[in-house]
This record gives C-alpha cells, sequence and structure tokens, in this order.
C-alpha cells in the first residue's frame, strides 16, 4: 500500500487547521493556520510540505 498524500494523511493536519508551511495558490501567503476544509480544497494532493501523519505509517505497515 502506498499511501495517498493528502491533509487526510498528513502530519501537520491539526483537525482543524493546517500546522505546515508552504504557499497558497490563490494570494502566496503561508498555510500555516488554514482551515483544514479550504487546505484540503486547495492542495487535494497534499502540498510541498507533506508528511505521512503516524496513523498513515502504521496502517502502510500493517499492510505488508
Amino acid at each position: 500500500m502506498k499511501t495517498k498524500k493528502g491533509c487526510a494523511t498528513c502530519e501537520f493536519n491539526a483537525g482543524i487547521a493546517c500546522m505546515g508551511y508552504g504557499k497558497r495558490k490563490d494570494n502566496g501567503q503561508d498555510t500555516y493556520g488554514m482551515s483544514i476544509e479550504e487546505t484540503i480544497k486547495m492542495f487535494p494532493d497534499g502540498c510541498s510540505d507533506w508528511g505521512i501523519s503516524l496513523g498513515a505509517f502504521i496502517e502502510e505497515e500493517e499492510s505488508k
């Protein structure tokens, strides 16, 4: 199993806000603090700061 990049599997998903660093596609401002709903719409395939969450990592390892 290869984990799909996106907010749902990202270590920087704080549930209601993005804690990752990057640049928004619409205005070039930081992504840190963006709502997760907005971040998911803007970066459906993850962003350059994406890192696998612990939960997604465990699922990937257990599927081997």
